[in-house]
């Protein structure tokens, strides 16, 4: 087994994925546009989000 084995293993599995990043990006990024609906604030590029 090589020297190198040890850390590489431990910095990929204590690194997240894509998928834990993206997950709460996506969730973060909702909660704003919500927001900035209910404020009055009119974004167009979301128009799911839009219900005027």
């Amino acid at each position: 087994m090589s020297p190198l084995f040890l850390p590489t293993t431990l910095v990929i599995v204590a690194t997240p994925g894509t998928g834990a990043l993206y997950t709460p990006a996506a969730g973060l990024n909702r909660g704003t546009l919500l927001a900035s609906q209910r404020s009055g604030a009119h974004n167009s590029s979301h128009s799911e989000f839009n219900t005027r």
